[in-house]
This record gives C-alpha cells, sequence and structure tokens, in this order.
C-alpha cells in the first residue's frame, strides 16, 4: 500500500492495487487447468515437486 502511495497517483493508484488484489485469484484459476498437462508429460511427482516449489506463501 505504502508502495502504491509513493509511486502512484490517486487515479493510478486504485488501478495497480486493483491487479495487486485480483493477481492472486487468476493464479487460482489458471493453476488447475495446467497440472494435468504437466502431469501427462512430466509425471506425477515431478508435477508435485514443481507445483510446491512455485507457489508462494501469502503471508
Amino acid at each position: 500500500m505504502k508502495t502504491a502511495a509513493t509511486y502512484f497517483n490517486a487515479k493510478e493508484r486504485s488501478f495497480v492495487l486493483g491487479l495487486g488484489g485480483i493477481a492472486p485469484n487468476v493464479g487460482a484459476i489458471l493453476t488447475p487447468l495446467f497440472i494435468p498437462l504437466m502431469a501427462t508429460m512430466r509425471g506425477w511427482q515431478a508435477t508435485q515437486d514443481e507445483d510446491g516449489e512455485v507457489q508462494v506463501p501469502a503471508h
């Protein structure tokens, strides 16, 4: 929030904060679409390892 307030004016700030808010939701929607493809190509063990490495904790 402070970074957005520092680098963006009020009009741009709302857009930037909106993008930051939807990013986790887009990832949650797209990830399940790619998991079956990854499992087919690399096997379920590798998919599980790679999926766990890509995820970033929210807090």
